[in-house]
């Protein structure tokens, strides 16, 4: 049975931070199952725009920290990446004010903005026949997706599996939506995402989530959790259901599940820590 925890974090001081990281993932089965020494461990942020934290666009630089120093004890290699949701020349503008580049710094990680891509065959998108995916995504040993927990106006929710989509590298996302416009057509087309990269762990900032019209433009919400599993497919199920949606009705989540990727169903899932 595919597991989720969910525990309750009031802050982004660091050191509770830290504290509800690290028992997420203890929750599940611990992080040595996942990384060991030596791995490349790539952690996968959401860096959408060149928003400060308090606007809760991006993933909390203290979320990153907490990832990062739990790779580290495992014997883990952490790189930082993604491919911001704007010009790869204002890239570096993203990170220095999301302060995620700073956090990555403290603890002597390198930050990547994903550029370079290889072609892989999709396998269930038609209207994509291939993808362009991060070589650090397919390089990577173990990837790990640090999504924040938000709504969206186009997906309905948006967290775990949508975060993967910043693997694209920069003009090919738009070129993506172009070919993929409605729900159902991006929702194949993340759940292609989702099966090529395989990643191994998705650690969730519910701590102050995003409510309206996400991704960018919504209001902050403080929900007070951190969610983790390693079903991306379990794990938006019970976020998108702690905001108040049937997962169902959430075409990333459904069809992914319908693509055997994982479980939707809340009944068949076991949720660890904090009660829904």
């Amino acid at each position: 049975m595919s597991q989720v925890s969910i525990v309750r974090c009031n802050s982004y001081q660091q050191e509770k931070v830290d504290d509800a990281v690290r028992k997420s993932v203890e929750l599940i089965g611990g992080l040595n199952k996942i990384v060991h020494p030596q791995d490349k461990v790539l952690l996968k942020v959401n860096v959408l725009n060149a928003d400060p934290p308090e606007k809760a666009v991006t993933t909390h630089p203290a979320v990153l920290k907490a990832v990062i120093r739990l790779v580290k004890e495992a014997g883990g290699k952490p790189v930082v990446g993604d491919a911001p949701g704007i010009a790869y020349k204002d890239a570096e503008k993203a990170w220095q004010i999301t302060g995620l580049k700073k956090a990555a710094e403290e603890e002597g990680v390198e930050v990547v903005t994903f550029r370079w891509a290889r072609q892989v065959e999709s396998s269930f998108s038609k209207k994509v026949p291939y993808l362009h995916i991060a070589r650090e995504a397919l390089d990577a040993d173990v990837v790990i997706s640090i999504p924040k927990l938000k709504t969206h106006s186009f997906a309905l929710f948006t967290g775990a599996i949508k975060n993967l989509y910043g693997t694209i590298p920069g003009f090919r996302k738009k070129e993506l939506h172009a070919r993929a416009p409605k729900p159902r057509d991006f929702a194949r087309l993340m759940a292609d995402i989702l099966f090529t990269i395989h990643p191994a762990l998705a650690i969730m900032d519910g701590i102050i989530g995003m409510e309206g019209n996400g991704p960018a433009a919504g209001s902050p919400r403080k929900v007070g959790l951190v969610l983790a599993s390693r079903d991306f497919v379990a794990i938006d199920a019970v976020a998108s259901s702690i905001i108040g949606y049937n997962p169902l009705d959430v075409d990333i989540i459904r069809i992914a599940a319908e693509k055997g990727l994982g479980v939707a169903e809340l009944g068949k899932i076991d949720v660890k820590g904090t009660d829904l």
